[in-house]
C-alpha cells in the first residue's frame, strides 16, 4: 500500500525509526519487509486542495488551476515581464507554478500579449551588438 500523503505538516518518525500502522518502531521490529520506494503513480497520494505533484524528489500540493493565458508548469522557468529590465535568472527548474503561455508576458500579475507592453518597457534578454573580428 502507499501512504504518501500531501497535506499540512505532520509528525514524522525520528531518525532510526520507521512508521508501521501509525506507530514509530525500530526497523528490526517492523513486522513487514521495509519498502524503499513508492510506486508511481499512486492513487493514495492526495491533497486536501490542489494537486499532489512530485517536485525535487518529494511531493507537494500545488494549485494547478491557472488563469487566462496561463499554463501549469512542473519545472517553472523565469517569465518575461513588462518592465525596464530582465531580472537575473538562473536556468534551473523553479517550483511548480502557473506561467504565461507563449506570446504572453506577466504584467501586474496577469498575462498580457507581449505587444501590449510599451516597447520601451518590454523586458527581453539583452541583444548582442558585437561582431567577431
Amino acid at each position: 500500500t502507499c501512504d504518501q500523503t500531501c497535506g499540512p505538516p505532520a509528525c514524522e518518525c525520528r531518525p532510526g525509526f520507521v512508521r508501521t500502522a501509525g506507530t514509530c518502531v525500530r526497523p528490526e521490529t517492523c513486522p513487514e519487509a521495509l519498502s524503499t520506494s513508492i510506486d508511481r503513480p499512486c492513487a493514495a497520494v492526495f491533497c486536501a486542495g490542489g494537486q499532489c505533484v512530485e517536485y525535487d524528489n518529494t511531493f507537494g500540493c500545488f494549485d494547478t488551476a491557472c488563469g487566462p493565458h496561463e499554463e501549469f508548469k512542473i519545472c517553472a522557468t523565469c517569465e518575461k515581464t513588462c518592465g525596464p529590465v530582465m531580472k537575473k535568472c538562473d536556468e534551473k527548474c523553479h517550483p511548480p507554478t502557473c506561467q504565461c503561455v507563449e506570446g504572453y508576458v506577466r504584467h501586474n500579475g496577469r498575462c498580457v500579449k507581449s505587444e501590449k507592453c510599451d516597447s520601451s518597457e518590454h523586458a527581453e534578454r539583452p541583444k548582442r551588438y558585437f561582431q567577431r573580428l
